[in-house]
């Protein structure tokens, strides 16, 4: 049971990633600038996975010896991949990377579509059940009659569910992966 526990929760951080990949890689870019830089990091009081910058946040005096300087464009990178190495976000972040970069045109059409569900249902806030499938299922014909020729005539609910799902379930074997 807790192992389907946990890959249940894998799917739902996936899709947490999945849908919020921009601002999430922005927030993460942010906070590891600040850490490389020595900045603390703010918490705004959200759930998150990042940690403090690993062993104190020093990295020797790379290149350099005695009284020879060091080189500090190796040094920053060298924090910056130790940050790295250290944050469950970076692997989330990097598995959406990955798999994006595997799928075709039309599929990152159809992941930009879902994220716009998920803007949309955010700024609505309505009750009942949402209707991402609906807004991807209009919004995805509109797409693709405008950027091929051919167009799609129609793509039923339960293949909008399948493909989300399908996607999803490979950001989380990616990133099983990768860890």
């Amino acid at each position: 049971m807790a192992v389907i526990k946990e890959i249940e929760s894998d799917r739902r951080t996936a899709e947490r990633y999945l849908l919020h990949y921009h601002q999430l890689l922005k927030e993460y870019e942010e906070d590891r600038r600040r850490a490389v830089e020595g900045e603390p990091i703010v918490d705004v009081g959200q759930p998150s996975v990042m940690k403090a910058f690993p062993e104190g946040g020093k990295v020797e005096n790379v290149g350099g010896g005695g009284n020879l300087p060091g080189s500090p464009t190796e040094s920053k990178a060298l924090k910056i991949v130790a940050y790295d190495e250290g944050q469950e976000a970076y692997t989330w972040l990097k598995a959406v990377e990955i798999v994006q970069r595997s799928l075709g045109e039309r599929k990152n059409i159809f992941i930009e579509i879902r994220r716009g569900a998920e803007v949309n249902a955010m700024e609505a806030k309505s009750q009942g059940r949402p209707g991402w499938v609906t807004y991807c299922q209009m919004r995805y014909q509109a797409a693709m009659e405008e950027r091929f020729l051919e167009g799609v005539r129609y793509i039923s609910e339960k293949t909008i569910r399948l493909w989300w799902g399908q996607i999803v379930g490979r950001v989380a074997d990616v990133h099983a992966r990768l860890k």
